[in-house]
């Protein structure tokens, strides 16, 4: 697969730009030289068909569309929530059949997989637990049969638990635990922290989906560093990155040790000049944005 970039220009719609991931997108296409229409639920209701025509005229086969909005779990994985994700991919879909564009990039995510200790692969058995991620694997099947039919080409990401600064969702790892340290001076770990996963920087997120967008690449790709590691460990950085001293909390937890493992030699092939920001490095970045400088 051949990479390509926006530097030459090009027009990209953004759905979802307005979020913690979306306004790291945003911020990668500019600096790439597109053309970016960033829409919000306030610029674009997805969930209302009649919203649509603010596209119309930047519909077509120059403009690239990348699908990165989502009720996401922070708001509730409730019926309602899988309702308006589920109408926002089904009307985004309707709206391809009679609006095609150059290529379509949604972003899914790894909520679509079972935990198991199996290493995840983009040929991994699927099998939604929750709502969300019900929703999700729904969007990836509704775009991949409305672009196929209409020969749209089209890229699903599935990133892995993303962190940075700017995060909303409060999703347990980095992100709560550095949003803890800011409010209440403490950190809540189930168990010892040994459960594994792997962690995946923001920036580098955003740089994916746009490298994605701009290439030729097709299908599925696993968004992870490829490196897991425990939530101790996570605990033990930010203690040593921390300008404020903090309290560990150590919650009852029930089961043994999980563990999430990712082969991203899919998504390295797609994007052979791929670069991850070490662990280290993101973790200290975000700790600097919510808490001041680490020195």
């Amino acid at each position: 697969m051949t990479g390509r970039s926006f530097t030459e220009g090009g027009q990209v719609v953004l759905l979802g730009a307005t979020g913690f991931l979306g306004q790291a997108i945003a911020a990668k296409l500019a600096a790439d030289g597109a053309t970016v229409h960033g829409f919000s639920s306030k610029t674009l209701n997805l969930t209302d068909r009649a919203a649509f025509g603010v596209l119309d005229a930047l519909a077509g086969p120059d403009t690239t569309l990348i699908f990165a909005s989502a009720v996401t779990p922070d708001k509730g994985r409730t019926v309602d929530a899988l309702d308006a994700n589920l109408q926002m991919a089904m009307n985004v879909g309707r709206y391809l059949e009679s609006h095609p564009f150059k290529k379509v990039v949604y972003v899914s995510s790894d909520a679509v997989y079972p935990m198991s200790d199996e290493v995840v692969t983009e040929s991994s058995p699927v099998e939604p637990a929750d709502f969300y991620a019900l929703a999700k694997y729904a969007g990836e099947r509704v775009l991949a049969n409305v672009c196929g039919a209409a020969k749209i080409p089209l890229a699903i990401v599935r990133p892995t638990g993303v962190y940075g600064a700017g995060d909303t969702h409060n999703s347990y790892g980095p992100n709560r635990f550095i949003s803890q340290i800011v409010a209440d001076k403490k950190v809540s770990m189930f168990g010892e922290g040994d459960d594994i996963r792997d962690h995946v920087y923001v920036d580098d997120v955003a740089a994916i989906t746009v490298g994605l967008a701009a290439s030729d690449a097709m299908g599925v790709f696993n968004v992870a560093s490829g490196e897991s590691r425990s939530f101790g460990s996570v605990v033990a950085q930010l203690q040593a990155l921390s300008p404020v001293p903090f309290e560990v909390v150590n919650l009852p937890k029930s089961g043994g040790t999980s563990r999430r493992d990712f082969d991203v030699s899919r998504l390295r092939e797609a994007l052979p000049d791929l670069a991850f920001t070490p662990f280290e490095e993101g973790l200290k970045q975000t700790v600097a944005a919510r808490l001041g400088n680490t020195g």
